[in-house]
């Protein structure tokens, strides 16, 4: 059984601090959305994630079905790209030995021995410029339901920061 739990959130994060986001120049700390807002489903609890230095996380999980959900955001200065930070997320995902593959509409699918799921990365500008990303990821009690909440998730958290 796969167990992507906390070593799966830890490495998740630690890609995100990896693209050097946080190191941008900013006085104001990220904004973060309520999981309602993300609207996962029923059975869903909050458990608690270390936020990478300068930023903020929030983690959720589904024991029942073995989904877990976790966003993280950092401050972003105005010269923040998100082609630039995909990349090096690609690169920081992949030095973990995970592997990546982008969809069509940006969603980024990962692989690898603790953990399969999908990574959502965007800038917001309201009320705070960041750079958040929400990855929902599974282990293999329910993979294809988590990977149909995880689609569903990470489009409706797409559409609602463009």
């Amino acid at each position: 059984m796969k167990g992507p739990g906390k070593f799966g959130l830890a490495m998740i994060a630690s890609a995100l601090v990896a693209t050097g986001v946080g190191a941008q120049p900013t006085n104001t700390a990220p904004a973060m959305p309520k999981l309602s807002d993300l609207n996962p489903g029923e059975g869903w609890a909050e458990h608690g994630v270390i936020a990478p230095e300068g930023g903020q996380a929030r983690a959720w999980s589904d024991p029942a079905d073995g989904c877990h959900l976790a966003l993280f955001a950092l401050p972003a200065g105005e010269n923040v790209g998100l082609a630039p930070m995909r990349a090096s997320l690609k690169l920081a995902l992949g030095a973990a030995k995970l592997a990546t593959r982008e969809d069509e509409d940006g969603i980024l699918r990962i692989t690898g021995a603790a953990v399969d799921g999908l990574v959502g990365l965007h800038l917001e500008s309201k009320p705070n410029r960041s750079a958040q990303l929400l990855a929902c990821y599974w282990n293999d009690r329910e993979p294809a339901r988590c990977e149909a909440i995880c689609l569903r998730t990470l489009d409706a958290y797409n559409k609602d920061s463009k």
